[in-house]
């Protein structure tokens, strides 16, 4: 190589240089960003990683849900007709014993299928004080009657908790209700008039 070829040679690299430093680094250095970013915003994403926002809130769903479902298996045992709402007070689940009491099926009480059950006399009243309870986000208790073709009528006695999630898991800042949890118990029997 002839010294003309480096005369030309190496003006043309040292003008490009601060190119270089001034425009093509900056972009660079962006695009590794984004990319580390891209790559970061990934990972905390992966649900195979537990250690990955969306991996510890599976990890808390599948806690949750034990959790629900041996509460669910404890409270089947109880002789008390024990009852599960969502956020909006309608029932999503109930004991066998509650089943018994009211003479239903699961499918019978979910949602408001539960007035059914209540006596005629006392439906207006008892669903305008369970929506007045939810509403207000405060504890239920209630004594009513249910309709029973094997018994008459029962007289029952019935008290549902709100369950917030700050109580739950200890945060202050937000209170947010999940739904209730309550239970029915026989105070007494009435015969019906035929």
């Amino acid at each position: 190589m002839s010294f003309e070829f480096w005369v030309v040679l190496v003006p043309s690299i040292l003008a490009v240089i601060p190119i270089y430093y001034k425009v093509v680094k900056p972009i660079w250095r962006r695009i590794r960003g984004a990319a580390w970013f891209a790559q970061r915003a990934y990972s905390e994403l992966s649900p195979d990683n537990p250690d990955s926002i969306r991996g510890r809130i599976n990890n808390i769903s599948i806690k949750l849900a034990k959790a629900r479902s041996m509460t669910r298996m404890i409270l089947d045992k109880d002789p008390c007709g024990a009852f599960e709402t969502d956020n909006l007070g309608k029932c999503i689940w109930a004991n066998k014993a509650y089943l018994k009491i009211t003479e239903n099926t699961m499918d019978d009480v979910l949602g408001n299928g539960w007035i059914s059950t209540i006596y005629a006399e006392d439906r207006d009243r008892v669903y305008n004080e369970w929506n007045d309870a939810v509403e207000q986000e405060r504890v239920f208790i209630m004594d009513y009657r249910i309709d029973s073709e094997d018994f008459g009528i029962i007289n029952i006695h019935c008290e549902a908790s709100p369950m917030i999630y700050a109580e739950i898991y200890g945060e202050v800042t937000n209170k947010q209700l999940i739904g209730y949890l309550g239970w029915i118990e026989i105070q007494s029997y009435e015969q019906s008039n035929p």
